[in-house]
């Protein structure tokens, strides 16, 4: 039985899925296999897979039809048979050492789920904050951290390593949500019980990434609700100035990424529904804007807005 199994979702992602097979095959711990999981690519990540496939009998090719990232990444409670599982997105790079440094750490059977630090690629620091050491030193991820820091100390789910039988005994990931689903699923982690361990060590390294489609923004929206209900159902209760102000950069975001202006003002008034003190007065301008967005021309919202 290898000790990984690595599971790799993707889509459309011939530009940088070698890069990423790169890492994991010169990872200097090598009982491991992998999923690549291609889930309706027109492009060439298939051929790409199918070439490092050829050369490493490591790495196999499973597919999901166009369903989904979470519905992708739930094949792995069927088709993995690592002992524990690690995730990783194409376009994320692993530190050499990534699957050593969790093997050391999962020798401890009070370890359900870690992950380390994030770096961005191209030299521009590291995205994820250490977390405060908790009893006896031992870093654990909360609800707080999670929902309430600035940045979700996990950063990418090719952060993410944790047991094959925690994966298929908590249902996987919930497939009715296109963003979020990693966060609504650590959070259901958390509240559950389950000790996910944080290191020090920059284990994963992304690329820097243009603003979302706006057609994904209300996705994130509604994603953050679930892992937000999630967390109230165990007593979390969130700050709703903070939420506000969540809500007002989506919206900010919105305006500039050419969506339908209408997206942008939903946003907005989600925010400052939400609270207004968090939203008011330094999501004034981008409410202003948001109402002002649907009466422009296309064009002149481009030219105004996007960038």
């Amino acid at each position: 039985m290898p000790r990984f199994t690595v599971v790799i979702p993707c889509q459309n992602a011939e530009a940088t899925l070698g890069d990423m097979l790169d890492s994991l095959v010169g990872q200097s711990f090598e009982n491991w296999n992998a999923l690549v999981i291609d889930d309706g690519s027109w492009d060439g990540t298939r051929c790409v897979a199918w070439d490092y496939a050829a050369r490493d009998r490591r790495i196999g090719l499973a597919g999901s039809h166009n369903r989904g990232m979470a519905t992708a990444l739930n094949l792995a409670r069927n088709l993995a048979n690592g002992e524990l599982l690690a995730f990783c997105l194409p376009q994320d790079i692993w530190a050499p050492h990534k699957l050593a440094r969790m093997d050391v750490l999962f020798r401890d059977p009070a370890v359900d789920a870690a992950f380390g630090r994030v770096g961005v690629l191209g030299g521009l620091g590291t995205l994820s904050a250490p977390l405060p050491a908790g009893d006896r030193g031992v870093q654990l991820l909360s609800l707080p951290q999670l929902l309430d820091a600035p940045v979700n100390p996990v950063v990418t789910l090719s952060n993410l390593t944790l047991r094959r039988g925690l994966f298929q005994d908590s249902g996987g990931f919930d497939e009715t949500l296109r963003q979020q689903a990693d966060l609504e699923y650590l959070v259901r982690l958390v509240a559950a019980g389950h000790r996910i361990h944080g290191l020090e060590d920059v284990l994963v390294h992304i690329r820097p990434e243009p603003t979302p489609p706006g057609e994904d923004l209300e996705a994130l929206h509604r994603g953050r609700q679930a892992a937000l209900r999630i967390a109230r159902d165990h007593g979390y209760r969130p700050a709703r100035k903070r939420e506000a102000a969540l809500l007002c950069a989506l919206a900010d975001k919105a305006l500039h990424s050419d969506t339908p202006a209408l997206q942008a003002l939903r946003l907005a008034l989600s925010g400052l529904l939400t609270s207004p003190k968090g939203f008011l007065p330094a999501g004034g301008p981008t409410l202003a804007a948001a109402l002002l967005a649907p009466l422009m021309p296309r064009r002149l919202r481009r030219a105004l807005f996007a960038h």
